[in-house]
Parts: C-alpha cells; structure tokens; sequence
C-alpha cells in the first residue's frame, strides 16, 4: 500500500466521520425547554413606605420557570394550565387588541412567571403546558 493510497483512506475515513457527526447534529438540533415549577409560594414585597406587602395578606403564588437549553431561541406563546376537571386555564394567551403575547428566549436564557394562586388552584392542576410559535408543545406533569 502506497502512500497516497493510505492518505486517500485516511480522508475518506475522516469525511464520513464528519458527515456521521453532522447527521447527529441535525437530528439532535430541536428546540428544547427545562420547565420547572413550584406552587403555595409566598412573595416577600416591600411597598413604598418598607412594609410587606404580599406577605401580610397572605397570598400565595405558582412560580413557572421556563429555560431555553437548547441551541436555537424560542418564542413563547402560550403557557397553559390543565386541571383534574379538564378545564383549561391559559397564561400567555392573545391581549385586548388580539396580537398574541410572545417572550423570546435566547439558548441559556430563563424566565419565571408569577401567577397568583387564586387563579390556578393547585390541588386540581395535573399538567403544565407551553407551545412556541412553531406549534411545539412541551409538557410538564405535576
């Protein structure tokens, strides 16, 4: 075996490697969203004078955190909230004027939503639910 014969199975070796590692990234290469909740939280606020706000009436609150870990930013456009008596309660939905509310994540990037307790009983949610503008659903059981 020559040399040259041996540095064209060396190339040809290490393209179909690289074309192999390149199938790879293009299959793995999805949106991808960590959602990580908590519920019967109570938020420490101060108001203007440096009393406690929320604390003092007793209100308590879901904490939704949304984390974008994946290698492309995704919109956000709704965040739903099933329930064990199948209703469905929506977060991010459309405003007063009909455009839709979308929050943009960046990969690495996080954001946490505080809804008040009041409107989402915890003792029937069962799902959490958030769709981007691509129609993609990510669901987290509760």
């Amino acid at each position: 075996m020559s040399s040259t014969d041996i540095v064209a199975w060396s190339g040809l070796t290490l393209s179909v490697l690289i074309a192999i590692f390149d199938v790879y990234k293009y299959v793995n290469d999805k949106p991808k969203l960590k959602i990580s909740t908590a519920y019967d939280k109570q938020i420490m606020a101060y108001n203007a004078y440096g009393d406690l706000t929320d604390k003092e009436t007793g209100k308590t609150f879901w904490t939704v955190n949304v984390a974008n870990v994946g290698n492309k930013p995704i919109i956000l456009t709704d965040i739903s909230f099933f329930r064990s008596d199948t209703n469905k309660t929506s977060i991010l939905t459309k405003d007063y004027y009909g455009t839709i509310n979308r929050y943009t994540l960046t990969p690495g990037d996080s954001h946490t939503y505080t809804i008040p307790d009041e409107l989402i009983p915890s003792n029937k949610t069962k799902e959490i639910q958030v769709r981007d503008a691509t129609g993609n659903i990510f669901k987290r059981k509760i």
